[in-house]
């Protein structure tokens, strides 16, 4: 498993102990380290927060570091984030996107940087979303 893959499995495991009823998470990380980790729900509210899915709560801290990082999420950007993805690709903040391929279906040409699927085990993280009526519901929407 190379550097990239066992981030992103770091994540996965991470996601499948959360009360999130779409289970997303993502993270950016240097050459060393996690440094910021956002679930859907934060722990404060315990309500999911739409209008700021984690990939943007990430992107959002990501900025403070004044320098590019990559970005890893549990699944695929839903139209709403990738628009403000775009926004932060242009400005240079993301290097790449890394996700599982839960959603490999969706079209990713629509953002200004390149999704890379890895491939890594995904089977509990399945099990655990087979279960939410909104992951149904995401998948019968895209």
């Amino acid at each position: 498993m190379n550097y990239n893959q066992s981030i992103l499995q770091h994540l996965i495991n991470k996601t499948i102990h959360q009360t999130d009823p779409v289970g997303s998470c993502a993270t950016f990380a240097n050459e060393e380290k996690v440094l910021f980790t956002a679930f859907n729900i934060p722990h404060e509210t315990l309500i999911t927060d739409w209008d700021n899915h984690c990939e943007l709560q990430v992107v959002e801290h990501m900025v403070k570091y004044n320098r590019p990082f990559d970005l890893y999420i549990t699944m695929e950007p839903c139209d709403k984030c990738r628009k403000k993805l775009n926004y932060y690709a242009g400005k240079g903040v993301i290097n790449k996107i890394y996700t599982t391929k839960i959603y490999s279906k969706r079209v990713t040409d629509t953002l200004l940087i390149k999704i890379e699927q890895l491939d890594i085990n995904i089977d509990k993280y399945m099990e655990r979303l087979s279960g939410e009526v909104m992951f149904h519901f995401l998948a019968v929407a895209n």
